[in-house]
């Protein structure tokens, strides 16, 4: 392996104290692929591997080290039960955020990622630096009927049992996931929502007439903060309805939480959009669907500075040709150094990390 060992090592020692459920062997599986990943700056496969392999022999074992640890216990070359269970990760992954953030307030993120017309992440991340850590997820198959919240619903309650009860955690979703359901399940879990809705939906403050919910605001430029009832009939819910139509957009955003309207930031639901920054650079769910993908992704993403995850476990063969050689030693010289202070910057960062949350953010 062409990284320095002390770094392979602090990697492996953050792993290990982060992460004890997971067996040695997927521990320092999960060590070289976050080291390979910091060294060449992508979690693409191939980069990766040019990263960690020094010789066409040792890039051809890394190869299988790396895609092994994806591959489910039964998709494996000699087939066994042992398998990276990621559920078991998720609380871990959401106490090491809270081991080092700072502020009162935690936002988290409901997105849904889809892969073509195969597969769909629905993702529940930390909003942090104008980025987003991956801490809860699971995979379903796309553009197929049935229910996608009732899968969701357990990766929520093992984030709920690292947040201690006295945090404010808001979790902001967009108009196409929602749901009653999903108020419900967020709700019983001590958190408060932000959801965005449809700007149609009827919206009555207390006490006032009931109208659609972007009627609230005149136009453009204008903000609008009530209590009252959402939706009607059966559908009735009593929420804050906050109406934002920022200048030189075509429609505001007509979101509904249960905090009290003097204690709701009007421009809250401005930090969901950090999680449109990490979207491109999501770990592929292509290959067999990785289950540990994510991890990857999640401890890529915590380096300091402008940190993203190049997305797509990219496959090629090794060409045997001196030309492709030559090029092959060119990059990894060249990257060389700036491989090393990336991972020095990340062993020491994951100790002294702090994060302020602002109450509001400029949009």
């Amino acid at each position: 392996m062409s990284y320095p060992k002390a770094s392979y090592q602090t990697v492996l020692e953050q792993v290990q104290a982060h992460l004890p459920d997971l067996r040695p062997a997927q521990q320092r599986g999960l060590a070289e692929w976050v080291t390979g990943t910091l060294a060449a700056g992508s979690a693409c496969e191939a980069s990766v591997l040019e990263a960690l392999a020094e010789t066409p022999t040792a890039w051809h074992a890394a190869r299988e080290r790396l895609r092994a640890w994806l591959y489910d216990g039964a998709d494996r070359p000699a087939p066994c039960r042992t398998q990276v269970e990621v559920t078991t990760c998720f609380a871990p992954l959401l106490q090491w955020v809270l081991s080092w953030w700072q502020g009162d307030a935690l936002p988290l993120a409901l997105d849904a990622t889809l892969d073509r017309t195969r597969h769909v992440a629905v993702v529940v991340s930390v909003l942090y630096r104008s980025t987003a850590l991956p801490v809860g997820w699971v995979v379903l198959p796309a553009n197929v009927p049935g229910a996608w919240l009732e899968p969701l619903e357990p990766v929520l309650a093992a984030l709920a049992t690292a947040v201690p009860p006295s945090r404010l955690v808001v979790l902001f979703a967009d108009r196409g996931l929602w749901s009653p359901t999903l108020w419900g399940w967020v709700r019983e879990h001590g958190w408060a929502a932000g959801l965005r809705i449809q700007a149609h939906h009827h919206f009555a403050p207390c006490g006032q007439a009931g109208r659609p919910a972007s009627q609230w605001v005149p136009g453009p430029g204008h903000v609008w903060v009530g209590a009252g009832t959402a939706f009607t009939r059966e559908r009735r819910l009593p929420a804050t309805l906050v109406v934002v139509w920022a200048a030189g957009q075509a429609e505001p955003w007509v979101v509904l939480t249960p905090l009290p309207p003097r204690q709701v930031g009007v421009l809250w639901y401005g930090l969901r959009m950090w999680i449109e920054n990490r979207q491109p650079y999501h770990p592929d769910i292509t290959h067999g669907v990785p289950r540990g993908a994510w991890l990857v992704s999640f401890l890529y993403t915590v380096e300091p500075g402008p940190a993203v995850v190049a997305g797509g476990w990219a496959h090629h063969r090794w060409c045997p040709s001196s030309l492709r050689e030559r090029r092959w030693r060119s990059r990894k010289r060249a990257t060389s150094a700036a491989s090393a202070q990336r991972i020095q910057r990340w062993g020491g960062a994951c100790s002294r990390r702090a994060v302020t949350h602002p109450r509001h953010t400029q949009l």
